[in-house]
Parts: C-alpha cells; structure tokens; sequence
C-alpha cells in the first residue's frame, strides 16, 4: 500500500521565518564557521563609555600573523577567522588612551572568545590593567546546543592505540561507540557528517558503516599529529551544519609556525605487550601485533606570513578474527566437529578448490598517511589556506565465527583496497569592519576495492557431527564471498561554499550558499562467480548439490551505472545579542537536490504492477529551521535551549541499486533439486540441469518514490550549566528527536495477508505464528519452502520502494561533572541515558538487505517502532589528566574509564515463516522472522532434546522470560554491559632544541588485573536460533517442526547446556600495552 505524502509542516518554517526577520534588523549575517574561531567584545573607557576607533590587533603568537579590527560607534568589535588553537596576543590603541595588552589567549572551535576591554586615559596613573582571559569551553555566549570538544591537550594526552582522532568521540556521554561506528543520541551511525577544516571528507556512497573514507579497511582520515582540535556536535544551532540527522563530527587541523620544527616517532605493540584471552574457561593468546612511526615537519616559508605543515604515518596490524575457531574452542560451542569440517576441506581439494583453513590465522591490515598544509597570510586582509591529504588502507574483514550464522572458512573472505585524496581551499577575508567572507573550495576523490580472497564459487554445506551423544548441526561457507566477486566503486566530490558575516548593532547577520556534486562509478554484482548449496557432507561428496545460484550481467551500465548528484543550499542566519545575559539564534535554510541520470524502464513492471522503476526522485526542497538561546540569569549559571529540523542525507549506495536492481541489469539463475549442476570450481555453469529457460528467478526490484525526499528530524533540546562551589562545573541537558521523514523501505510486491496459527490449535497450520501475518498458502511435499503464492506478481520477487515514513523517535539526558586544578590535574566525568527506537535499522548497504534484516513480527510494511539497534541506554564516561615531576621534563599520566550498555540482537527462525520471500533467493535469504516464545516448553513442536535446550536457554535470556505468550520484538535482547578503563602514561626529556618523549598506552587494564574483567561481548544482530522445516505427514498438512541451531556450551560437570550468542571481541577484549617513542627538535 502506498503512503500519501505528507507536507511539510508549514507552521514551524513560517514562525522561524517571522522569528528571523524580527531580529533582524537590515538584510545582511553571523556565528563562527565549523573550522575557525575568533574574538569579539566591546572597547570601553574607564567610566564604561564606548570608544569608537580603537584598533584591535590579534597576533598569533607562534606564526605572527596578524589581524585588526576597528571597534564601532557602540564600541563593538569582531574578527572571524581564526585558526582553533593559540595562543594569540591581543593589543587595542586608541589615541589619549594607554595601550592594552592580553597574552595566552586560546581560540576554541566553532566558538568566540569574549573580551570585554577597558582603557585607561594617559591622564590617569594606574598600575597596568591586568585581565584574565581563558577560553572556556562551558560558558561561552556563543554555546547554543550540545556539543563536546577535544583540544590538542586532550588529543595528545589521553590514551590511544588506534591513533585515530574518531575514538575521541568516546568523551561525549551521547556517543556510543562500537566496531560498527560512532551513534550519536541513538541515531544510525550511517546518518552522521564528517567535516575537515570544514569540508566534507567522508565515504557518502555508504560503503563504511562508519562514513569514514575507507572505513571499511580500517583507514583514518587524517594523521592525529595533523589534528588540533576535534568537535562532535549533538544540536548545532548553526544553520551553516547540515547533511546529518545524526551527528557532526568536525575537526581542524593543525598549521606551522615561525619556529622550525621536526619530529619522528614510532610504536608497537605486541607479543609481551599482549594479554590471554579467556573463553569458556579456556585460555588462548590470539597472535595481535601492530608496527606503526611517522613524522611531522613544520614552520615558516615566510616568516610571520606564510607556514606548511606535513605529517605522515604508515601502521601494520596482525590480528585473528573475532569469534570462535575450530580446534581452539570447544566443538558443543561451535556446533562443529573438527572432523567433519576437515573432511569438508578434503573433498572440497579433490573437486579442485582449496577452502583454506577453519582454524585461527592472522588478518592483515596496512595503513598510510600523508598530509600537507600550507597557510598563507595575504596583505592585512586575507588569510589563505591550502590543504591536502591521503588516506590508504588495505585490510582483510574478518569472516564470520560468531555463533548464529553460518561459520566460514579463511577461503570466505576478502581483501579491501580504499586510496582516498582531499585537497582543500580556504580564503577568509576581512573586507571591512562588519564584513567577514569565508570561501572555500574541496575536493575528495575515493577509491575502494573489495576482492575476494578465492576465485572459485562460494559453497555452503550443512556439516553434521557428534560429541558425545549429541548431534551438532551447522552450515559452513567456503570459497569467493558472495557480496565480494564483483566490488569497486570509485567516487568524487566538489564542494564550493560561501559564507558572509556582517554585523549591525549586536546583531550578527550571515548569508551563505553552498553546492555539491557528487559523481559515481559504481560496479557490483554479488554472486556473479556462483553459490552453491550442499545438503550434507555425503552429497558434497557425490558432487550432488541441492541448490546452486549465479548472477548473469545483461548490460555493462546495469552492472556499473555511473550516476551523479547535485545538492545546492542558501541559508541565512541572525545571532542577537538581545542583553549582556541573553543570546538569541535563529537561521533557515533551503536545500535542492537534483539526481541525475535514469534506470531504465522495465515495461514489463509497469505492465504487471504498475510501477515506473525509471523514476528517480523529483527535484524536491527542503527547508530547515532552527531556532537556539543562551541566557545566563546569574554569574556561574548558564541556559541553553534550541529546536529545529535537521536535514540529512541518504547513503547514496541505495540510489545504485535502482539501476542496477531494475530487473533487466542483471538475471539470476537458480537451479533447486535435480536441476542443479555439478560444482564446477573454475567454470561456473550458466545453465541448469535441463537446459536454458530452467531455473531462472524472479527479479528483485529496487526503485524510488518519486516523492522520496531526503531525512529530516525535528531536534529539541534544553541544558544547564552551574558553577558549584569549588570551581566544579556541573552541567545536565534532555534532548529529543523526532523523525519528520525518515528513510523507509516498501515491498510492494506482496499479496494481502491472512493471519494463521493460534497456540492452541497445535499448530495445525504453522508454528510460532501466534497472531502473524502469514502471505500465501501452505506447500505440500518440499521441506524448505513453506509457503506460495504471497506475491501479486509470480514474474518479480520483492518489488522494494525506498520511500518515507516518520515514527522514528529518541530521546536523552546527561549530567557532566568537570573540575580543573590548574595545570596540574583536570577531571571530567559524565552519565547519560539515551534510547531510541525506529521502523527499520538501515545496516546494510543495499536495499534487499536493509529490508530482510529488519526482523518482523507483524506486517513488514507496516511495522511499528521498537527498540533499534542503536538503543544502548546507559553510559558512564570518565578521564583524568595530570603532570606531575616537572624537575625532570615533566610526566604526564591520564586515564579514561568507558562503561555501556550492552549492543541489542534479536532471535529468529531459519526459515520463511511468514511467507514474505526472507529466506528466498540469495539476496534475500537473511532470515527476518521473529520467533514466538511458548508458554509450555511442551507447545514446541520439536525433538525432546530440542525441547530440553530450549527450556535451559529460556531461563538464560531474560529477554525471552519477559515475553512469554508473545512474538518476541525487535532488538529487545543485549549482550551483558561493557567496561573500558585505558592508562597513558609518558616521560618527557628536554633540552634546548630537542625533545625526546617515551610513552606507554595500555587499553582494557581491567582485564590485565582479571581475566574475566574487561571482556567485550559482540553478537550477529540477527541470530539464528531454530531451523523450521517441513515434515511428511500421511495425513493432512505436513506440519512445521523446529530444530535447535543455537549455541551450546559445556559445564565444569560435563553436561551440556544451550549457550547465549557470545563470543570475545578480539583485540577489544584483551589488555594490550603500546611503547612509544617521539623525537622532536626545533630551532
């Protein structure tokens, strides 16, 4: 069923419009660009006059570039533009006045730093004025939101192994943090923007889940030694900030100085440095190493006007996969024996293909870094900066071990290959007193390759085995990754923006307009070497598949569409002063974007379903606005509050699919029974077993609404700061987010539904149905399928509309402590809840995936919102920092504690119980169906020995307990809460023109104190717990029987029990230390 379209909510764009053009004043506007900082306040004369005239001068001390305003008839003076970072010099003149003076003045991100200037007359003999100006990061006028900043101090001090300036977001108690990415406030991690210096530099295909460029391998953006400062921004205010509905991550980096300046350094970690891992009471030392130096180089090319900076960094991580390894771990745990997976690898080498090895092997990851930057300081007016850096990364992902999911051997894996350039322009200029331009100009080029590691088609066979007197059952993949024999895409950015500031009164006025053009090359067609699917090791051996599946390129663009798209975007925006205690925000912007290029029409859809699959996207507005204040009632005391909507983009990946998924790129092949031909290692079949026109599938459909328009949440927050007794600074903020229009994907290929089974009928029609939504009709005679006919189309599989949809919501509060004891000792500390609930979680990254990884206990294009996957309630984030010895060099030692709750999973069967086609061909196969959790273990239509695991895991999952007599809903399970306590500790040796600096890092310290402390628990999202089947009856419908699949575990007695779906994340859960060493000289 289609969706009416929903308009845009009128009232909230016409109040904010009304709201901005009362504050403002004249048409020309202003609040601090993403990348720069700068200074602002009034000049007054000692009875608190203001002086008009007085020059205002800003020395960054370490380059000496210089800038200067002239202070306003009201005194008023600003000057934008300028680098994060320090420390400045101030000097203000005026003619009858004595000069003043201000040192050590630090310029934070995105942020002013007010000063407030009183001259004396050279009449009046005064001692000098002495004012204390330090930049403080909590109460600023300008802080409208929520946000959490990292300095250079905190980015050089805190541990880290990674050297990744990304892991810093950890200090915000809002971020969650996984392998998978960075959540921001419970929203998907695909939803954030990453910005350098203020230009977009991340993956927005959607390759990496993280968004990072070569994030799938691992890659870093940018050297940490070339960052200066680094921001995750929750609320932004900022009208200039879009492209995100989850967070924006922005950093800047860092510039060269008047002093030449050198450095090398090195790190590694390994053998001795690493800890045992402990699993089911058994200990292994996983083989973790890592290589990693580099060096900066930095100063004047022209002193006091032009600077460069260069970094480099190369890095080299062995490292095994996560999970459970056969011969390692025990076989009840696995559901594996190791010889019967040995004899898989056997007869798989005498039918020619080498499935590699089931046990543990070292993975490889190499990383390089290269950045250059160049500053130039052009007359008194303009500053220019020019930057580029490369990113490259080569990784190989770990196949899977996790229990759940089939088990794959090292053949099942890949190799990903990720070279990313960024180039960068910036020129900010002064063009007068109360006009400030900023232009700049990026460019991003993204390469990524993913290859798979065999050459022959992928093979599954379900492998049985006994221990004991317990048979185990489970698949086990070998040969090319089926998502991995054929993967590259190639993509390019240009991004222009232009942003002017203008003040009038105490009003700061901002025009912007910025534009994007995105351009892929995008080639992928899974499964083009072929799958195929073995019922037993017996049939492997009589080469006697049970299933086989290839993928057919019809045409080169279908297979590798080149497509582009263009975003353009005008803004404005007003920052009043309205009192010396109050400031208020308001800004609105509109954003166009155009998709360019056309899948090709599928003449056979319009006629069967009606649907154009050519249509892309109309050229549909967006309008945000937003809305912020800053009011500080009394001294030690601040307010924030702000709303407003916030546009975003989708992973462009999606957009691939509608030209490669319209049903004429590419055709699938798919032979079942007698029809599939023998497995043929180096010469995949293109027929089935009785010739052409046998076997072919349904296509699988993806295409756009030709109303989709981009996703847009409405963010609410309000937060205090408190200046307690002490100096201690407390803070606490609630937030909300509500989804206007929110990605949603449609089957529209599906019949209507009937609802089948009730717990009483014993299951006559079905198990587990309770009140489920069933499409079709029961089939007789075939174990796998189990249901027919749910399509109103027999000639198309699912038909998938990406649309939109609201319904998505989260919501969060935190609390923060922080207190600084001068230079010596700096303590933060922060707790927050945040949960989050949505429609689809939106993981993969293409739209048949997307669609049959949402686990459905009801109608899959009506669900209702439940827990997401990005729901982790609970967080406690802690750090301190201290130096201590300064006699000799000074040592400087921090911590950081991490606690968090537990990643949601959901439990599903293995089989298509409802009748939607999840699991049908390849693409579609990801089991999505919900189980039902019985009242009596007796009502589980199974084995006695099925029945007993199930009663003994029941009582391990509270989340099944809670549920009892349900379908279970999504993502309510959670493996068991984490705790991260990290150590640095680093020894400085200084001399006149040299530094030489040892450090330690050590991450998970609990786990070096305990074993069992520190151990991080990781889960498929998606787990697999009973395989459904039907069973021959003589009479009547062959009913539905389940088998267990799930994990099993071992006691200290022996026995055997059901196990929860855990497994070690490696290296996270092993303590693991890091010797360093840094050379410095200067002159």
């Amino acid at each position: 069923m289609r969706h009416p379209r929903r308009p845009a909510p009128a009232p909230p764009v016409i109040l904010c419009l009304v709201g901005l053009a009362a504050l403002a004043p004249a048409l020309p506007l202003s609040a601090q660009s993403a990348s720069t900082g700068g200074l602002r306040g009034r000049v007054l004369d000692q009875d608190g006059t203001p002086v008009e005239a007085a020059l205002i001068t800003l020395v960054h001390t370490r380059t000496g570039a210089a800038s200067t305003a002239l202070s306003v008839a009201d005194g008023r003076y600003t000057l934008r533009g300028q680098r994060p970072g320090g420390p400045y010099t101030v000097t203000v003149t005026r003619i009858g006045f004595r000069e003043f003076t201000r040192e050590g003045i630090e310029v934070l991100l995105g942020r002013f730093v007010d000063l407030d200037i009183a001259l004396v007359s050279e009449a009046i003999e005064v001692e000098p004025l002495v004012v204390e100006v330090e930049p403080d990061p909590v109460f600023n006028p300008g802080r409208i939101g929520i946000s959490t900043l990292v300095t250079s101090e905190v980015l050089r001090d805190l541990p880290t192994l990674t050297r990744n300036f990304l892991d810093f977001a950890a200090l915000s108690p809002l971020v969650r943090t996984s392998e998978e990415g960075v959540s921001v406030a419970g929203a998907n991690y695909r939803f954030n923007t990453l910005n350098i210096d203020g230009a977009l530099n991340q993956d927005v295909f959607g390759l990496s889940t993280n968004n990072v460029a070569g994030g799938r391998a691992g890659a870093r953006v940018i050297p940490l030694e070339a960052v200066e400062q680094f921001q995750v921004e929750v609320a932004p205010f900022d009208i200039r900030q879009s492209g995100f509905t989850g967070g924006a991550l922005n950093a800047v980096t860092r510039s060269g100085t008047n002093e030449f300046e050198t450095s090398a350094f090195g790190f590694h970690r390994g053998g001795a440095l690493v800890g045992e891992l402990l699993v089911d009471d058994i200990s292994t030392a996983p083989d973790v190493s890592t290589f990693r130096a580099g060096f900066t180089a930095g100063g004047p090319i022209r002193r006091d006007r032009a600077h460069f900076f260069v970094a480099g960094e190369w890095e080299r991580v062995r490292e095994p996969p996560t999970g459970l390894h056969v011969g390692e771990s025990d076989p009840l745990r696995l559901s594996l024996v190791a010889d019967s997976v040995a004899r898989m690898r056997s007869l798989l080498q005498e039918l020619g293909a080498d499935a590699g090895t089931a046990s543990s092997f070292a993975l490889e990851n190499q990383l390089a870094n290269l950045f250059a930057r160049v500053d130039w300081k052009i007359g008194e007016r303009h500053d220019a900066m020019v930057r580029y850096s490369f990113a490259a990364a080569d990784d190989e992902p770990d196949p899977n071990r996790l229990p759940g999911a089939a088990y794959e051997f090292s053949s099942g894996g890949s190799e990903i290959r990720s070279r990313n350039h960024s180039a960068v322009l910036r020129l900010v200029s002064a063009l007068d007193n109360r006009f400030t331009n900023e232009f700049s100009a990026n460019i991003q080029m993204l390469s990524d390759n993913e290859t798979a590691r065999s050459v022959f088609p992928q093979v599954e066979v379900t492998v049985d085995g006994t221990v004991g007197d317990l048979l185990v059952t489970r698949d086990v993949l070998a040969g090319a990754d089926f998502f991995a024999q054929d993967n590259a895409l190639d993509q390019r950015i240009i991004q222009l923006s232009n942003n002017l500031s203008y003040d009038v009164g105490d009003h700061q006025l901002l025009f912007g307009a910025s534009g994007t053009w995105f351009h892929f090359d995008r080639r992928f067609v899974p499964g083009v070497l072929g799958s195929y699917e073995f019922g037993s090791l017996e049939d492997l051996a009589r080469n006697r598949p049970n299933r086989y599946e290839v993928t057919i390129p019809l045409t080169d663009q279908g297979a590798a569409p080149t497509f582009a798209v263009r975003e353009f975007g005008l803004y404005a925006q007003n920052e009043w002063e309205a009192h010396d205690r109050l400031t208020l925000r308001a800004g609105a912007r509109f954003d166009l974007p155009i998709f360019t290029g056309r899948p090709e029409p599928n003449l056979l859809l319009e006629q069967e379903l009606g649907i154009d699959a050519s249509r892309l996207p109309d050229k549909r507005p967006t309008w945000s606005v937003r809305g912020g204040l800053n009011w500080r009632p009394f001294e030690g005391t601040q307010l924030r509050a702000g709303t407003g909507i916030f546009t975003g983009r989708p992973a462009y990946s999606w957009l691939a699919n509608a030209f490669q998924n319209n049903g004429l790129a590419v055709t699938t092949l798919l032979c079942r029974g007698d029809q599939a031909p023998a497995f043929d290692p180096s010469n995949p079949p293109t027929e089935c077993v009785g010739g052409p026109g046998v076997g072919e599938s349904p296509p699988i459909i993806n295409y756009f609404d030709p109303e989709f328009r981009f996703p847009q949440d409405l963010r609410t927050m309000i937060a205090i700061d408190q200046r307690l007794p002490g100096d201690v600074v407390f803070s606490a903020s609630w937030l909300t987010n509500l989804a206007l229009k929110q990605i949603f994907i449609t089957n529209d290929n599906l019949s209507s539904s009937t609802t089948w089974g009730t717990p009483e009928d014993g299951y006559t029609f079905g198990f587990g149905f309770w009140t489920r939504h069933v499409w079709g009709v029961p089939v007789e005679g075939q174990e796998e399928t189990l249901w027919a006919g749910g399509r109103l189309s027999e000639l198309f599989g699912p038909v998938l509309r990406i649309g939109n949809r609201d319904g998505n919501y989260a919501y969060a509060a935190t609390a923060e402590l922080r207190k600084d004891f001068g230079d010596a000792l700096a303590l933060r500390a922060g707790y927050s809840l945040t949960r989050s609930a949505n429609l689809q979680d939106l993981l993969s990254i293409d739209v048949t995936s997307n669609y049959a990884t949402t686990p459905i206990n009801h109608n899959p294009n009506d669900p209702t919102s439940q827990r997401s996957r990005f729901d982790r309630p609970h967080k406690v984030v802690a750090s301190a920092r201290t130096r201590i010895l300064p006699q000799f060099g000074g040592t400087e030692i921090s911590a950081m504690y991490v606690g968090q709750s537990g990643v949601p999973y959901s439990y599903v069967y293995d089989g298509d119980v409802n009748g939607d086609g999840f699991n049908g061909p390849r693409a579609s196969r990801l089991a999505n169906d919900l189980i039902y959790i019985p009242l009596l273990v007796s009502d589980l239509p199974t084995s006695f020995v099925t029945q007993l695991l199930w009663e003994d895991f029941l009582t391990r999952e509270q989340c099944l307990q809670d549920q009892i007599n349900r379908i279970l809903a999504r993502n309510t399970c959670h493996t068991p809460w984490s705790n991260r306590f990290d150590l640095r500790i680093s020894q400085t040796v200084e001399a006149r023109a040299f530094n030489a600096e040892v450090t330690l890092d050590m991450l998970n310290v609990l786990n070096f104190l305990n074993s069992s402390w520190g151990v991080v628990q990781v889960a498929n999202p998606v787990v697999q717990l009973f395989r459904v089947r039907r069973e021959s009856e003589d009479f009547g419908l062959d009913p539905l029987v389940a088998q267990y699949m799930g994990a099993l575990r071992r006691d200290r007695t022996g026995r055997v029990w059901a196990a929860r779906p855990f497994a070690p994340e490696v290296p996270t859960s092993q303590w693991r230390a890091q010797l360093g060493a840094k050379i410095s000289l200067r002159r």
